[in-house]
């Protein structure tokens, strides 16, 4: 169901640590625990129910598990941007990985880290070790890693054609030196990135794009009509997440989120193109994921950026059996009869390969399709056998992660148990607090 766009309700910009703390009732931000198969959750004010079962009281400091989840719940109406049209509503959820080392009640600000998108000056050693990271992956197209929580895990793709560019989707704005160092690479002046384009705006795909605006003067950011409001003023998603982890941990993995101004956002209905050089691109609305989700067609090359609507594919996972794709139904607005019609509209455009943001490109594209699609219906049926036993959030983690196990064994990938455990334990939870989410909502 539509609720109002917003981040958290006005008058909560300046949320306290001992907020972080209660729980209670109306739209404001939730973080959840994911500790070794216990999931809580430590609320600013949440809504019951809207994340499920939670532990009340948890303060910052008992985030540090092997992740903590902020899911920020959008539930007020910030006043609309001027000189954009009136966008939809929605309840917005943007979801924030953290690992266990960052995840401290620690609000020592990094000394060498600028919060605030002033990214344009680099040490040399840096820059050429960000250099090594940028990967032509297809004909103009660069995977940059962000190296968002770890390496191979989140990227941001540089498109280039005739001497124009743009990025597909920023990652957070710690990241914002690496794309800056993308673009020197490829000998390119920050005056030739034509548009950022975002599929959606959790921190993992748009957290940088402010701060990447701020240095690219002559990008438009286009984002899908739900999403714009988080752009033009995220503070108060910025100080209702710091208000969970501590300033440490959100600079050491965002760097700050930097506002977007009006006048550089270019909203992307369904169907909308832009042009870069003599290239056409569509972009083409895909829920399923989250209600503001889109993908980026390219009709020439019969390439597609997906975001997250075409699931995950990290590269440890390639065997001589190819790629290795997974279902992204994180929270919380993952709904799976919308993500399988997502997956075949996609599909029905016989794309000759897909960029992923987790991680870049795949081929094979029919394949994975069918693969992602009973991977989707797979997940849902666990999560509905799961509903109503007990500890039902860590028993879905518990079987998505088996059976994913499984399908690894029939992908010819190593039995060995740890660097399963290691990358893909941290998705089975997330993907089962996106589905225990969505049973939540189907109950109401």
């Amino acid at each position: 169901a539509d609720q109002p766009t917003g981040v958290v309700p006005r008058g909560a910009r300046s949320a306290s640590r001992e907020r972080a703390n209660a729980a209670g009732s109306g739209g404001t931000p939730c973080a959840m625990s994911v500790a070794s198969g216990r999931a809580t959750t430590a609320c600013v004010g949440a809504a019951p129910g809207l994340l499920g079962d939670r532990a009340a009281g948890a303060a910052p400091a008992a985030i540090a598990g092997r992740v903590a989840i902020a899911a920020v719940a959008a539930m007020a109406t910030p006043p609309r941007p001027p000189n954009l049209p009136a966008t939809r509503r929605s309840r917005l959820f943007v979801v924030a990985i953290v690992p266990k080392s960052l995840a401290r009640e620690d609000n020592a600000r990094p000394k060498d880290n600028d919060s605030r998108g002033e990214f344009n000056e680099q040490r040399p050693a840096a820059r050429d070790a960000v250099i090594e990271d940028i990967r032509e992956v297809g004909d103009g197209v660069f995977a940059v890693d962000t190296h968002y929580v770890r390496p191979r895990l989140d990227a941001s793709h540089l498109v280039v054609a005739d001497g124009v560019a743009a990025f597909v989707d920023t990652g957070p704005a710690s990241a914002v030196p690496r794309l800056l160092a993308a673009l020197a690479a490829r000998e390119l002046e920050p005056a030739a990135v034509d548009a950022i384009v975002l599929t959606h705006v959790h921190l993992d795909h748009a957290g940088g794009a402010g701060a990447l605006a701020a240095a690219l003067p002559r990008a438009r950011v286009i984002v899908h009509p739900r999403g714009v409001a988080h752009l033009v003023d995220p503070s108060q998603l910025e100080a209702a997440t710091r208000a969970v982890y501590g300033d440490a941990a959100f600079d050491r993995l965002y760097g700050g989120l930097v506002a977007v101004p009006a006048e550089r956002i270019e909203v992307a209905e369904d169907g909308a193109r832009f042009t870069l050089g003599r290239r056409s691109y569509e972009l083409v609305h895909t829920p399923g994921h989250a209600l503001h989700h889109l993908c980026v067609f390219d009709a020439d090359s019969r390439e597609v950026f997906t975001g997250d609507a075409f699931g995950v594919s990290y590269r440890e996972f390639d065997t001589a059996a190819g790629a290795f794709v997974l279902a992204a139904t994180t929270p919380s607005q993952f709904d799976p009869t919308q993500m399988l019609a997502s997956i075949d509209r996609l599909l029905a455009r016989r794309p000759s390969a897909a960029y992923l943001t987790h991680y870049s490109r795949v081929e094979e594209i029919e394949r994975l399709g069918a693969d992602l699609k009973a991977d989707v219906e797979a997940l849902a049926a666990i999560a509905r056998a799961a509903a109503d036993g007990p500890s039902p959030r860590e028993t879905i983690a518990a079987r998505i992660f088996e059976h994913w196990s499984r399908r690894l064994d029939a992908h010819g990938y190593p039995a060995d148990p740890q660097p399963r455990d290691e990358l893909l334990r941290l998705d089975a939870e997330l993907n089962a607090a996106g589905l225990w989410s969505w049973l939540t909502r189907r109950r109401r």
